[in-house]
């Protein structure tokens, strides 16, 4: 068997949701070097820049230790903001599904058992960490 996450995921889009939202599990977060924001690697491999208006709804529901929103169930689906030029743009909206000490069936807390969660999908740096700028 081989685990084809890494080849069949990437990074949620407001693209991703159009269709429809998405409810994934967290099961990691490290803070991107590029963008200095959150970064959360879910159970279906893909991943989620916790930009600081997610991250509020992120700590306000599990609480400001990153280690905390481990496990937890959160829903990602399609928003509208107004940029700067006075514009709509579409994006991705987060919504915390289990309770902080729980699931959102108000069952056992989600972190009892982390050895059960999937492992972190790896992925090469080169993208992240490119300087180069095409002209």
């Amino acid at each position: 068997m081989v685990d084809v996450r890494k080849y069949t995921s990437g990074l949620i889009t407001p693209d991703e949701v159009r269709a429809g939202p998405i409810e994934a599990r967290i099961v990691s977060v490290y803070i991107s070097e590029k963008h200095d924001v959150p970064v959360l690697e879910l159970d279906s491999g893909d991943q989620f820049f916790a930009w600081p208006s997610n991250g509020k709804k992120l700590a306000r529901a599990y609480g400001y230790n990153s280690d905390d929103w481990i496990g937890h169930q959160i829903k990602l689906e399609l928003g509208t903001y107004t940029d700067k030029n006075g514009n709509p743009k579409d994006t991705v909206n987060l919504t915390a599904v289990s309770s902080r000490d729980g699931n959102a069936d108000g069952g056992t807390p989600q972190r009892a058992d982390p050895n059960k969660l999937p492992a972190p999908v790896k992925r090469p740096l080169k993208d992240d960490l490119a300087d180069d700028v095409p002209f």
